[in-house]
């Protein structure tokens, strides 16, 4: 989770890199409003009861996306073409770099045996 905000917020500051007008700063904190939407998202499935888990987090799955979307539009004013390419692009090397991260730690943690 440490490593989620620097991740999101450099892949906000690539795809952003023409605009002057925003800076790191910015960027870092429009990715702690997407990641704290999305930890408080899932942390509400974990205390449900465990029927309801399941759909609760497909429903999130597919509202982070939206509510990113939603962010890159307000927050930046991109157009609505500009704001999902932008979404998918930081979406995909967010989740791209996370997993490579966890990975290089698996690996890491298996050779320690």
């Amino acid at each position: 989770a440490v490593l989620l905000l620097p991740i999101v917020g450099l892949s906000l500051a690539l795809v952003y890199v023409t605009k002057r007008q925003f800076y790191i700063y910015d960027h870092l904190l429009v990715a702690m409003n997407l990641l704290s939407f999305a930890f408080l998202t899932n942390a509400v499935g974990l205390v449900l009861p465990q029927p309801w888990q399941m759909g609760w987090i497909s429903l999130v799955a597919i509202w982070t996306p939206i509510n990113m979307f939603q962010t890159l539009r307000g927050a930046y004013g991109s157009s609505i073409p500009g704001a999902l390419i932008k979404t998918a692009i930081v979406w995909f090397s967010t989740v791209f770099a996370f997993t490579g991260l966890l990975v290089c730690l698996m690996i890491f943690t298996l050779g320690q045996l």
